[in-house]
């Protein structure tokens, strides 16, 4: 029996929160919570782009190769 505890957390997990103006900083935090938590975490790599507005709303996925990420400021 394994008794290791493991999150695995996925691209659009935190879509939501990022959409509505939370900083990175914050999602960092939540990040650092899960790993005394739990003994493996796993985020899903690569990049998910949403673009939303009055008439609807795409997202596409992007691989991890193609990244640019957002850094606080």
């Amino acid at each position: 029996m394994n008794d290791e505890s493991a999150l695995l957390v996925p691209l659009g997990s935190n879509a939501e929160d990022l959409l509505a103006g939370a900083r990175v900083v914050d999602l960092r935090g939540r990040l650092k919570q899960a790993s005394i938590t739990f003994e493996r975490l796993f985020p899903e790599q690569g990049v998910l782009s949403i673009d939303a507005g009055p008439r609807g709303s795409t997202a596409f996925r992007h691989s991890a190769e193609d990244a640019e990420f957002q850094t606080p400021e």
